[in-house]
């Protein structure tokens, strides 16, 4: 839970990336958005079974969902 864990967090917000990958929706995808937004780079995301349950979570769109 990276949201939770202050060394993870400082050690990763100290190296500016150029990409952003998450496995997960959850608060993996909550820190790369705040990383995106100070570093100005992509997400990728790979999701997995059940996806669609998480997404519901944090987009508003439902037709960018079912895509």
């Amino acid at each position: 839970m990276p949201g939770l864990d202050r060394k993870y967090r400082k050690e990763i917000a100290s190296k500016p990336l150029d990409i952003l990958h998450c496995h997960t929706m959850g608060g993996q995808f909550k820190m790369a958005k705040k990383l995106k937004k100070k570093w100005d780079v992509p997400i990728v995301a790979t999701l997995h079974a059940q996806a669609d349950l998480d997404l519901k979570k944090f987009l508003k769109a439902q037709w960018l969902v079912n895509k």
